[in-house]
């Protein structure tokens, strides 16, 4: 059987992963201390046996689930719970300043403010 390998991962879509082969079984969390494992963002380690079957390893496990020959664990970051949040308030903003210059005369009009007013300059621009 081949020797264990360790592949991290600096995204869930990096193509081109760390690996490392470990010479000898050793547990999650000696595999973390070894490799200097950055474990900046959440952090998922996934466990492949021989056949294919993947399974995600859970933190409380990391000192006692080993990866032993024929095994391949995978260190994969995931987005933090705000980073959906951050991307969807980047698009809003960036919607907002395209439609702001047509929103504002609008706006303006249907205050009452009609063109050649000083507040409805102001408004549309």
């Amino acid at each position: 059987m081949s020797s264990p390998r360790v592949l991290i991962l600096s995204s869930a879509l990096d193509s081109a992963p760390r690996c490392i082969h470990l010479g000898r079984p050793m547990t999650v969390a000696e595999v973390v201390a070894a490799a200097d494992v950055q474990l900046g963002l959440p952090t998922i380690a996934v466990m492949t046996d021989a056949a294919g079957n993947s399974a995600p390893v859970l933190r409380g496990e990391w000192h006692v689930r080993q990866v032993t020959p024929g095994q391949q664990l995978a260190f994969v970051p995931v987005p933090g719970r705000g980073s959906l949040s951050s991307i969807l308030a980047a698009v809003a903003s960036i919607a907002l300043a395209i439609v702001a210059p047509w929103a504002a005369a609008g706006i303006a009009g249907a205050m009452g403010l009609t063109a050649g007013t000083a507040a409805f300059n102001i408004a549309s621009g």
